[in-house]
This record gives structure tokens, sequence and C-alpha cells, in this order.
């Protein structure tokens, strides 16, 4: 018997996330959407769990949460982590996150491409960048 005379409890998730069973067990019900979509991605993010197929479908089936709020979400903690974490806190709605964070995620990928060219077309002066 432990210490504090309270025996532990064991549950085996068979392959299951644990991420998602975790989350299941301890988010509060009065968390709007945006926020139970946007807590799991953190903790995958801060985990470095995120497997977008695997682990964001059970997450998504374990918080009641539709799959496109999942992946919406990891869009906002991959492009715009101060976004998910102002969500997070109610401060800024789930929609107007999402938008900002497809807008960098469009420049980011667009900065990716001109990189990409510059290098091919003079990668002395690409290497002169630091990027």
């Amino acid at each position: 018997m432990p210490t504090a005379g309270v025996e532990p409890q064991l549950k085996r998730l068979n392959g299951g996330e644990p991420v998602a069973y975790i989350l299941s067990s301890n988010v509060r019900r009065d968390l709007t959407q945006g926020q139970r979509a946007v807590i799991p991605a953190l903790a995958m993010n801060l985990s470095q769990n995120v497997t977008k197929n695997r682990g964001g479908t059970e997450i998504a089936r374990a918080l009641k949460v539709p799959r496109q709020r999942v992946s919406e979400a990891i869009i906002i903690v991959t492009h715009a982590p101060d976004l998910g974490q102002q969500v997070k806190r109610n401060e800024l709605p789930f929609s107007q996150a999402v938008e900002r964070s497809r807008a960098l995620k469009a420049e980011a990928e667009t900065n990716a491409e001109k990189m990409a060219r510059l290098k091919a077309e003079a990668p002395d002066l690409a290497d002169l960048s630091g990027m």
C-alpha cells in the first residue's frame, strides 16, 4: 500500500494515443470547440508528437472535435503558436487564428519557394543570405 494510503489505478491503452487519453480525461467541458482543438495541438507540439494522421484523428475522436478543427489547430500551432495560446486563453476567436495562421503559412511557403529558386539560379547569393 502506498504511503498516501491510496492504491494507484492503472489503465492499459492497448496501443492508443497517450496524449488523446490524457486530454480526453482532463479537458473541461466549458471550453469552446476551438479551445478543445488548440489545447491538444499545443500538447502534441510540446511533446513533439504531432502525428497529423493517427494522433490527430484519435484526439479529435476523444475530445469530440471535428478532425478538420484539429487540422486547423495544428496549422495554428505550427505557424503561429502565440495565436494558439491566445485561443487557449479565449482571447482570440479560433476562426481568426486559423485565418492569420494560413496567411503566415502561405508567406512561409512563398519565401521557401523564393529561396529554392535563388539557390538554383544564384547559389552564391543564397549562401550570403544566411537562410
